[in-house]
């Protein structure tokens, strides 16, 4: 008697978070320290991309985890892999809507 093997589910994607992109940077052999030095960055500098966009560094971590850029930092990256400037990730309108955000009078 042979089983029926159930279709698999696709995989939730993952969601990548700075604890999250540690450890696999872990799992795969590397320390965020080394990983900075080999290239070409201080720890500090890969440390301070967790909390805002340093596009070197963050490329650097997606390059060594194989993933897009936008994968892990998707609030700092549009989904060609650019920078999206400050001005865009911090308003409250809708990205390439063409909308401005409404100003509120001081």
């Amino acid at each position: 008697m042979s089983k029926s093997k159930k279709p698999k589910k696709p995989e939730p994607e993952k969601m990548w978070d700075e604890y999250a992109i540690k450890a696999e940077i872990r799992r795969n052999g590397q320390t965020l320290t080394s990983l900075a030095r080999a290239n070409g960055y201080e720890p500090s500098t890969f440390r301070a991309a967790f909390k805002k966009p340093i596009s070197g560094a963050n490329r650097a971590m997606a390059q060594y985890l194989g993933q897009p850029v936008q994968a892990l930092w998707p609030k700092w990256f549009d989904d060609h892999g650019e920078l999206i400037p400050a001005r865009q990730r911090n308003s409250t309108h809708k990205i390439g809507s063409g909308e401005r955000p409404e100003r509120v009078a001081a």
